[in-house]
């Protein structure tokens, strides 16, 4: 028997990259690692959604938002939406309950 040498010796080839299956996993468990939503209500009835995806109602009594996956509704009075960007909405007026669905 001949001894190899370090010449005929070849290293296994690691995978480059997470594999399909894995990106899948860390995928779906991304909402509990990364919050998709995040609710700031100020003193002076004044609220900061960060995650909305677009509106769904409006109105002076209540206004209905979604932020993917979840729903988020805000009920009371003189109700108006200050700033509506890509992913912010800015609720202002006297809030009297906000309930989340999903």
């Amino acid at each position: 028997m001949t001894a190899k040498t370090k010449k005929d010796f070849k290293r296994p080839k690691a995978p480059k990259g997470i594999s399909a299956g894995l990106r899948e996993f860390l995928d779906d468990q991304k909402s509990t690692f990364l919050p998709d939503v995040h609710l700031e209500v100020l003193d002076d009835g004044q609220a900061v959604l960060e995650g909305c995806k677009g509106v769904l109602s409006y109105s002076e009594e209540f206004i209905r938002l979604s932020c993917g996956r979840r729903i988020v509704s805000f009920i009371g009075t003189g109700l108006e939406l200050r700033c509506l960007s890509s992913s912010t909405a800015v609720v202002t007026g006297t809030i009297l309950e906000i309930r989340y669905e999903g």
